[in-house]
């Protein structure tokens, strides 16, 4: 069999037997679209209208490779805007506008209640840094760092955050436990904010020339998702949220969970084999950030347990606190006052993906210094990066750009970092 590409048509010509020859013709966009039914799982990509730059980014970085070239179904959610909502801290309440054309209808209109006593005093934050450090040895943080988070009221971005992630849960549960005779149901959804971005191009040794180079980063990053989703159920191992990139505080377990015993594995395939394309997969620690991480269908009923649904704290601190145990004691005691549900974490040991900020204002370019744990070679790669999705190698980002006045092409590496760094950020 051979496959010859001529202009917008795919030839093909199969040997019947030394006499007869079959040619057939088949348009190439039909053959594109049979290879959507081809994945595995999902892509949900969170982005507030107001920010056309972030999602002409994940347009040309990441949407253009799992859509084209891997045929992965994709969703692009609006996220709720902390600005259109209405917060009475006195009522330590949330309510939520509910009109026929605002986005934030997905969630249902209506109260959410803040956590109560969010913002902690000087003996809340000695506490913490106390159970931080000495009892449950995470990570070494100063005071002035959990007051910096903790020391204050939430914010409104902070609870649109978290109401942003209630909707895309919502909306993987119904892709994820939609009945077994749904044809689209998935066996994961990916959800990633719109500052996602491969760890791989802020690394010394990696060339990212062009937007191909990071559509590649991406292919690779999902075709490893996938593998590692089905290594994972060959080997009985269940999962409810699985991490792409975080910022790691608690020390991950290489041990993983087993569910149940795994099958018998194929003729061709011994056990031992499965279980080394496992490596650098681990049971993870206290982390933060849910910029990229993965669902199951028992990952999403969890998340989506009513309880945890009746008050508002950020996601960060929220979903860390099912699996870990949170440093402040008041929210281990209300988790477990209302009975919270349990959700099993695993994640890769090195991010994949990192989390970035457009730093992009008009015509203002600010490339900023590298974090204190990169070297300058690292530097000049983010230069490199930069200069790329300047470039604007496509029509659509050009029309972005002159529509917003913005465009994702000078980004600011947030504070996450690979969890091999013994540099903690927060």
């Amino acid at each position: 069999k051979r496959v010859v590409e001529e202009e917008e048509e795919e030839v093909v010509a199969v040997d019947l037997s030394s006499s007869a020859i079959l040619i057939v013709v088949v348009p190439s966009n039909i053959m594109t679209k049979e290879a959507v039914t081809t994945s595995r799982g999902l892509a949900i990509v969170l982005n507030l209208r107001r920010r056309p730059d972030r999602r002409a980014w994940m347009q040309e970085s990441c949407l253009k490779c799992l859509q084209d070239q891997l045929g992965v179904p994709v969703q692009i959610l609006d996220a709720v805007d902390g600005r259109c909502l209405s917060v009475n801290p006195e009522e330590g309440t949330v309510h939520c506008p509910h009109s026929g054309d605002d986005h934030n209808d997905d969630i249902g209109g209506g109260r959410f209640h803040i956590f109560p006593g969010w913002k902690l005093g000087f003996e809340g934050i000695c506490s913490m840094h106390t159970d931080w450090m000495m009892r449950l040895r995470y990570e070494p943080i100063t005071a002035e760092e959990i007051e910096r988070f903790y020391g204050r009221d939430l914010l409104a971005g902070e609870i649109g955050c978290f109401l942003s992630h209630l909707n895309a849960w919502k909306q993987a549960s119904a892709i994820l436990i939609g009945g077994e005779n749904n044809p689209k149901k998935k066996d994961f959804v990916l959800i990633l904010e719109d500052d996602s971005c491969p760890a791989k191009a802020f690394q010394s040794e990696q060339r990212v020339e062009s937007q191909k180079d990071l559509n590649e980063m991406w292919r690779q990053i999902w075709t490893e998702l996938e593998v590692t989703v089905s290594n994972l159920a060959k080997n009985g191992i269940s999962w409810d949220v699985f991490y792409l990139g975080r910022n790691r505080f608690g020390c991950d377990d290489t041990k993983l969970p087993l569910h149940h015993p795994p099958p018998p594995p194929p003729h061709d395939l011994p056990q031992q084999d499965v279980v080394e394309q496992l490596e650098g997969v681990v049971k993870v620690g206290f982390s933060s950030c849910l910029h990229a991480y993965a669902v199951s269908s028992s990952g999403v009923a969890k998340l989506l347990n009513e309880k945890l649904q009746s008050i508002i704290m950020p996601v960060d601190d929220l979903v860390p606190a099912l699996y870990a145990q949170h440093p402040r004691k008041d929210i281990r005691d209300l988790l477990h006052k209302i009975a919270a549900p349990h959700i099993v974490a695993l994640g890769f040991a090195r991010n994949r993906i990192n989390q970035l900020e457009s730093v992009v204002r008009g015509d203002e370019k600010v490339i900023p210094d590298c974090l204190s744990t990169r070297t300058d070679q690292c530097s000049s790669e983010i230069k490199k990066l930069h200069n790329v999705i300047e470039k604007g190698n496509n029509d659509e980002v050009e029309q972005g750009r002159k529509k917003s006045g913005t465009i994702a092409h000078n980004l600011q590496c947030r504070s996450s970092r690979n969890s091999s760094s013994t540099t903690t950020t927060t």
